[in-house]
């Protein structure tokens, strides 16, 4: 029994995911057959042998999971054994899931889900141990005339607009790319992979055109910098976007701020 529970155990620990783990534990257990019933009512089964009837001759032991109803089918009566593993198993869950939903709350921005700042700096750090010197551009975006929308409108509505924005930058990025709120109306979207070029403006631009800005009287300005030419921190990084972004606002609204040179930068709207 201890060897089993200790291979589950290792087996999470190497990174195999919860659900094959879970099922190949119920099966070192000597179930016959594992299925699970998702939140979302699909039924996915585990390894099993016999015929299509299986199931009729067999007792089924529902384990209650927070990934979905683990149904495991066994031969003969209920052993203490059993009742010691479904203790085992649900004990784990909640120590997976819970410390799983205490690293979200830690690295996501609650009102838009995105990443936050902790979240985008745990990103990087990740990022930089795996590609080194691989480009990257990083885009630090503040939506003008937001303070008017709030003092106006009410918060609330503030917050109808940022998480309406957000929705449309993850609509709008592929799936490796990086978005982030900082705070506040500052967002920081991360093109992965990505050279820097003029290119970016036009990019740009198209993002802006497909955000939901004019329904709550917003534009947006976006400071432009690049990994590894304009720092090689994420900390150099945002300070020489901020810089450009800083730029933008002093010419007026809904700039897009991009340069070769850290404190040169070239502009265009």
């Amino acid at each position: 029994m201890v060897e089993i529970f200790v291979r589950f155990l290792q087996r999470l620990a190497s990174g195999e995911a919860w659900r094959d783990a879970h099922m190949r534990f119920w099966l070192d257990m000597r179930a016959f057959g594992v299925e699970v019933e998702t939140p979302e009512g699909k039924v996915e089964q585990g390894i099993v042998a016999g015929s299509p009837h299986w199931k009729a001759a067999l007792r089924v032991r529902e384990v209650p999971c927070t990934d979905g109803l683990y149904r495991v089918y066994f031969r003969g009566e209920a052993t203490p054994e059993e009742e010691q593993a479904v203790e085992f198993a649900l004990a784990a869950d909640t120590l997976l899931h819970d410390h799983e939903r205490l690293k979200m709350e830690a690295t996501h921005d609650p009102l838009t889900g995105c990443l936050n700042r902790k979240g985008l700096q745990e990103w990087f750090e990740r990022r930089l141990r795996r590609y080194d010197n691989l480009e990257f551009v990083l885009v630090l975006m503040d939506f003008d005339h937001f303070k008017r929308l709030n003092d106006t409108q009410g918060h609330a509505k503030g917050d109808e607009a940022l998480c309406a924005i957000s929705q449309a930058l993850e609509a709008t990025k592929r799936a490796t790319d990086v978005l982030a709120r900082l705070g506040g109306d500052e967002f920081v979207l991360i093109f992965e992979a990505c050279a820097c070029h003029e290119g970016m403006i036009e990019r740009l631009q198209q993002i802006k055109s497909r955000l939901p800005l004019q329904p709550y009287g917003l534009d947006v300005t976006f400071g432009v910098s690049c990994f590894p030419k304009h720092g090689k921190t994420l900390e150099q990084l945002l300070a020489q976007a901020d810089l450009r972004l800083y730029q933008g606002k002093r010419r007026g609204v809904g700039q897009i701020v991009w340069g070769e040179e850290a404190c040169h930068g070239s502009t265009a709207d």
